[in-house]
């Protein structure tokens, strides 16, 4: 049987997801919350849920984790590149690798947050659809913090785009 990934589902739908594991629907909030906002990193760590639950969410859903693999900070320390290492792919079994760059401003921080895998380097594009966009921005919003969707690669962050990942897959094949 193939697992979900959970962090994928919203909570109404993770409601009815715990209602047919035989659980209250308040369960689905403490387990959103775990997900969402504590950040937890394995089932185990959900220590307000019982362990019979504990054990039905390992055996059912998957909790993968984003891993951070390299970070550069600029010398005046205002922009800082991070490259992600994202979950393994269902269909190919790879994760795939992006960037992200954060870029600090006297009127505020501004941060580009890769919707796709790939860059204009050359990498495979995996486009993220219109739907999952704009569920990771509501995502954000609900976190106040504002955003602005751009179709294309802005002038600002071109430069950054595609130079970490390069390195990192030049360092994979050795």
């Amino acid at each position: 049987m193939e697992k979900k990934d959970i962090k994928n589902i919203a909570l109404p739908e993770l409601e009815k997801e715990m209602e047919a594991l035989g659980e209250k629907k308040f369960r689905a909030k403490q387990l959103y919350e775990w997900i969402h906002k504590k950040l937890a990193m394995e089932f185990e760590e959900m220590t307000s849920l019982s362990r019979p639950l504990r054990e039905r969410l390992e055996a059912q859903y998957r909790l993968e984790q984003v891993k951070c693999l390299e970070t550069l900070v600029s010398k005046d320390r205002s922009t800082v590149k991070y490259l992600f290492l994202l979950p393994s792919d269902q269909e190919t079994g790879n994760g795939n690798v992006i960037e992200s760059v954060l870029m600090k401003y006297r009127h505020g921080n501004s941060v580009c947050i890769s919707s796709q895998a790939g860059c204009r380097m050359g990498c495979k594009f995996r486009h993220g659809t219109d739907a999952s966009i704009q569920k990771f921005k509501l995502v954000l919003e609900k976190e106040h913090i504002n955003v602005t969707i751009r179709r294309e690669m802005g002038t600002d962050i071109n430069a950054a785009c595609g130079q970490l990942r390069k390195s990192y897959m030049e360092k994979q094949k050795g």
